[in-house]
């Protein structure tokens, strides 16, 4: 049945007459005279019948046709409404973060966004720096906050952080006395490390391990890798359970359970904020960027 048909009737219904039923439905007198006929003979039942002051009153079997034709038009009802949430939800802003220790951060950053653009969503999840930019290149994500070493061409960059390596051991190992004998200007080159110390490297893949790769082919020195790890939170504990191991941080991780030693030449470890190049980037995720830039500036591997 038509869900006109039930608006007709009810509005019929509820105003006892056909010329005020057609004149709040826009129609014609005689076209909704007409709707009434054909729809008691398709019913085949009497719906109205007409009072001696022409006002149309209700049959039984009207009465019980009108139970029905709320109830289907509640449901309409119920319906559309349940679908407003979709026609007019939220413009949904999805970003990335690359540690869970960047969760309270990220956490203030999409409650700023949110207050002041009620209108939109925002949501963040934790990704490796690969799995961010995949992410960002198939549309899944709109921003991403990462570190990188090469920058991919189908996506921009803003850069945050740019903190030196520095190589880093337990305070158990000998070479921390060499930052005992290093003035602030003085630094150690790889090469001249002794005794070919073992290291701990992040794993294959992972940027900071990229970084790392370079920087070994560029001094043409080959790392005596022993180990590797999957989290760079874990590298206090292993350095300081394996005291002979040597491993690289990034100057702005911080551990006082760790002893930091300046390199020369220096390399780089750089944190940014990147989305797809070309984004019409909308004033909630401009103002959720700039908030971002707000990057804590130093990351405390003890907590």
């Amino acid at each position: 049945m038509e869900l006109k048909k039930i608006d007709y009737f009810l509005k019929i219904a509820q105003t006892g007459s056909l010329s005020k039923a057609a004149k709040a439905l826009f129609l014609t007198q005689p076209t909704l005279s007409r709707f009434l006929e054909n729809l008691e003979q398709e019913l085949k039942v009497k719906l109205f019948t007409r009072s001696k002051t022409s006002a149309l009153k209700l049959t039984p079997a009207g009465e019980d046709y009108l139970k029905t034709a709320k109830q289907i038009a509640n449901l309409c009802k119920k319906m559309d409404h349940s679908l407003d949430r979709y026609r007019q939800s939220k413009h949904r802003i999805v970003f990335g973060i690359k540690g869970y220790y960047l969760t309270p951060f990220a956490a203030q950053c999409a409650k700023e966004v949110m207050e002041a653009f009620p209108e939109v969503s925002v949501d963040y999840f934790v990704a490796d720096s690969q799995t961010q930019e995949r992410l960002l290149l198939d549309g899944s994500l709109q921003i991403g906050l990462m570190s990188y070493e090469q920058k991919n061409p189908a996506l921009a960059y803003v850069s945050v952080s740019k903190s030196p390596m520095q190589l880093v051991v337990s305070p158990q190992n000998h070479l921390a006395d060499l930052t005992a004998g290093l003035t602030q200007q003085q630094k150690l080159h790889l090469c001249s490390l002794p005794n070919d110390p073992p290291m701990a490297l992040m794993r294959e893949g992972t940027v900071l391990r990229q970084v790392c790769d370079s920087y070994f082919k560029t001094l043409k020195y080959q790392p005596n890798i022993r180990t590797t790890y999957m989290r760079h939170g874990t590298i206090v504990r292993l350095l300081n359970e394996q005291p002979d191991l040597v491993a690289f941080c990034p100057e702005n991780n911080i551990s006082k359970n760790l002893t930091y030693i300046p390199l020369d030449p220096p390399f780089y470890y750089t944190e940014g904020i990147v989305y797809p190049l070309g984004s019409q980037l909308s004033k909630a995720e401009k103002y959720l960027i700039c908030l971002l830039k707000n990057l804590p500036p130093l990351r405390d591997l003890d907590l």
